[in-house]
């Protein structure tokens, strides 16, 4: 009985036990189980998956993280999105987890008031923050003092852009 010859859909080089390369028909970073060793050799896979494969899992990450797609290999991949006022935010678990990627201040003079916004996921960096403004000549002391003492916790739910 004579063995089915597979050539390489990208390159037509036969594929064999050598270069044989077990590809997902829809992506694995999609979802996809469904597998094939006798579409494309090793090489092409590497170098599709190195480029397009690559960029198209990444262009449809935010979906399937969004819709809790289930990967073979890989956990999911953090989205990283901006916030109204343009701070970095990781999403995960489908937008219920929201994180800071790090901490942020904002000093504004407001009617020769400074006004000071920080977001922090703790006081220590609430502190590291101000910190650093008084180091910098930003504020002083006082207004670093003051503004810790006004400092509150708030549940931050920001409205969110797609980094791009």
């Amino acid at each position: 009985m004579e063995e089915n010859r597979y050539k390489c859909y990208l390159c037509g080089n036969e594929i064999t036990s050598l270069n044989k390369s077990d590809e997902h028909i829809i992506l694995n970073a999609i979802g996809g189980r469904l597998r094939s060793s006798t579409i494309i050799c090793n090489d092409c896979n590497n170098k599709m998956g190195e480029t397009s494969d690559s960029i198209l899992a990444e262009d449809l990450s935010f979906f399937s993280d969004m819709l809790q797609i289930k990967r073979e290999r890989s956990s999911s991949h953090n989205q990283i999105m901006i916030d109204e006022e343009g701070d970095e935010v990781i999403v995960d678990d489908a937008g219920l987890k929201l994180n800071l990627r790090k901490p942020s201040i904002k000093i504004k003079e407001i009617d020769g008031e400074k006004k000071i916004r920080i977001l922090a996921k703790n006081e220590q960096q609430i502190k590291g923050m101000l910190n650093r403004a008084v180091k910098e000549g930003n504020i002083n002391q006082d207004q670093a003092d003051s503004a810790f003492s006004k400092a509150k916790k708030e549940n931050y739910r920001p409205i969110l852009t797609i980094l791009s």
